[in-house]
């Protein structure tokens, strides 16, 4: 219902298009994917006359966008990666975010973008080619979407997350898990020391002076 947005399916490929100057979410049926992931998209950034046109691919994001990372390519082919969560950008070492990259294609053309997830290391690669890293873990899991920038439109010609799993990896210790399971150990525990002691000593009567 948003009369500076436009979205629709057509010819295999979602359309969109936004025009005014504040960008649009479309969040995607990947509820609560955990933070080992592969995601694979292919995108292609249309022509238009805004020279800061971008699109771009959400994962990992929190309701009400408390937090989560936005990846986006622009007309100029470069890349800026953002924790949504607090505005930080990771890709601090590129002009204002944007690093340049040769793997990225320009407008027009079709992108394949991929994330490879594991245990809050991220790998970034455009068109097959790997390109960057980084590390975070504040997210356990969320969930994925596309972005369209201001005055800008795009095709989003397919978006698949699937669950990355890597063979032999030793066991994932999660501090949070790790204290709810301490908790409930030390609960059970308390529980048991309890029982023992109303056992050896709930049936004996107290003898006056």
């Amino acid at each position: 219902n948003d009369p500076k947005f436009w979205g629709t399916y057509g010819d295999g490929y979602y359309y969109m298009k936004r025009k005014i100057e504040r960008p649009r979410v479309v969040l995607a049926n990947f509820k609560g994917t955990s933070r080992n992931f592969h995601l694979k998209t292919k995108v292609q950034l249309g022509a238009v006359k805004s020279k800061t046109s971008t699109v771009g691919i959400l994962f990992l994001t929190q309701l009400g966008g408390r937090g989560g990372f936005l990846l986006e390519i622009n007309k100029k082919k470069r890349f800026k990666i953002t924790d949504i969560g607090n505005n930080t950008i990771i890709t601090f070492q590129g002009d204002e975010g944007w690093i340049k990259s040769k793997a990225i294609d320009g407008i027009k053309r079709n992108n394949t973008i991929e994330v490879k997830a594991f245990r809050g290391k991220f790998d970034i690669y455009f068109n097959n080619i790997y390109t960057y890293s980084f590390i975070n873990d504040s997210y356990n899991r969320g969930d994925f979407g596309a972005y369209i920038g201001s005055f800008s439109e795009a095709k989003i010609i397919y978006y698949n997350v699937y669950e990355l799993e890597i063979p032999n990896a030793p066991e994932e210790i999660i501090p949070e898990d790790l204290m709810n399971e301490i908790k409930t150990l030390k609960a059970e525990n308390d529980s048991l020391r309890i029982q023992v002691l109303t056992a050896e000593f709930g049936g004996k009567k107290g003898t006056k002076a």
